[in-house]
């Protein structure tokens, strides 16, 4: 059941980077600009984490089964309209379709883990949930870049609208509901009056907070602008950057199981924190200012942003263990949804800061559009300082949260 769901977490990434190796060929068929490039690929995120809280409630009232499934075709709805589409409008509508649908998926995944597995586990389940998940991402950077480049990017979303579809018939028919779960049926009173004891800990915004400030690279930059910056620093053709991209990804689904292994092994979550937060700066800064000259170490490089961004996986348990266990999906939800509104800001903004500093170069476009944008080295290396600023808060922020010792504080 939880390989099903997390087939789906799986999928899921996969349609989150996809904007990103379809960059040029739907700029030119829209005929739209960075700007609103960026805004097409984060309306997915904006609706993903407005989802959240009404996932969670969904799941606890009807159960996982039902709600995945449709779910999963909400999404296939989505992939089918914007292959369709020749209207960027329909185009947004069905990218939030998207967003809908696959908010349900990480969720599920720790919901299910939360049922069936034993409580000592759950870190661990929450690491290999995101590892399954970022490998969907591997999955659609490479092979989706040059399904893109042989198929055309229509025919690469009617065949992401039939996974999807799959994907619905599966969880439907092999998903299972406990019926001992003690939080299925919630009553309305009793979620608002949980939701209320979330809101006003400190510690959880805090905690939350600096996860969507770790997560805000990958986002920003591995599942968006990543491509089409190293296409301009490296010289190297779309589909290599989309492959060396992937090693970002490699680089999570390593550190996800390891770093929660790490943080159990000894104890304490804060020191995996700050390892993760320092080491994220520092691989971020290399990247993005730091021409390397051996292709080698740039993959290295690329790889340890994902590792040590993995790192904010433990918040997850961190804020598990300072709420008290009847509300972990609330808070699950309520965790996810700063991540996810956090780590999407840098998208659109990179765009409009790219947009700020283009000077007018470009390609003959398509559609409405002119001439299709083209970006120096140094107009990226502006444009994604957001990146480190964001880490640098992080490392702020982490010195006022408190350290659980793995334990559950609050009862």
């Amino acid at each position: 059941m939880w390989i099903t769901v997390a087939l789906f977490y799986a999928y899921e990434f996969y349609l989150r980077i996809s904007p990103e190796v379809m960059q040029s060929a739907l700029m030119q068929t829209f005929g739209i600009h960075a700007a609103l490039f960026g805004l097409f690929a984060s309306v997915y995120y904006y609706a993903y984490q407005v989802m959240q809280i009404p996932a969670g409630i969904l799941m606890d009232r009807y159960g996982l089964r039902r709600v995945l499934a449709l779910a999963a075709f909400v999404v296939a709805v989505g992939c089918s309209l914007f292959a369709f589409t020749h209207w960027f409008p329909m185009a947004l509508l069905a990218r939030i379709l998207m967003g809908i649908g696959s908010a349900f998926a990480f969720i599920g995944c720790l919901k299910l883990a939360g049922i069936w597995f034993p409580k000592k586990h759950f870190a661990l389940v929450v690491g290999l949930t995101n590892m399954l998940g970022v490998l969907g991402a591997i999955s659609g950077e490479g092979p989706l870049a040059a399904m893109v480049e042989h198929m055309g990017w229509r025919q690469s979303m009617w065949f992401s609208a039939g996974i999807g579809l799959l994907l619905m018939v599966l969880m439907f028919f092999i998903v299972r509901d406990k019926k001992t779960d003690p939080q299925k049926k919630l009553a309305g009173s009793t979620f608002w009056q949980a939701l209320l004891k979330i809101i006003c800990c400190e510690q959880t915004w805090m905690v939350a907070i600096f996860a969507g400030l770790m997560v805000a690279p990958i986002i920003g930059f591995a599942e968006l602008w990543s491509v089409s910056f190293l296409q301009v620093d490296y010289h190297v053709s779309h589909t290599v950057s989309a492959t060396l991209t992937s090693t970002i990804f490699i680089g999570i689904a390593v550190g996800g199981p390891f770093n929660g292994w790490l943080s159990g092994f000894i104890g304490r979550r804060k020191p995996v924190m700050w390892m993760g937060v320092v080491g994220a700066l520092l691989a971020n800064s290399i990247v993005i200012y730091v021409h390397l000259p051996h292709q080698y170490l740039l993959i290295i490089a690329l790889f340890f942003i994902g590792f040590f961004a993995s790192t904010m996986l433990l918040c997850f348990a961190v804020n598990t263990e300072i709420n008290s266990p009847k509300v972990n999906g609330s808070v699950i939800a309520l965790t996810n949804m700063v991540v996810v509104i956090l780590g999407v800001f840098p998208q659109p903004m990179t765009g409009l800061l790219l947009d700020w500093v283009w000077d007018g170069k470009g390609m003959p476009g398509g559609g409405s559009i002119r001439i299709l944008q083209v970006f120096h080295l140094w107009n990226y290396e502006f444009a994604l300082a957001l990146l480190p600023i964001f880490l640098i808060i992080a490392m702020v922020l982490l010195k006022f949260i408190k350290e659980t010792h793995c334990k559950q504080v609050v009862a």
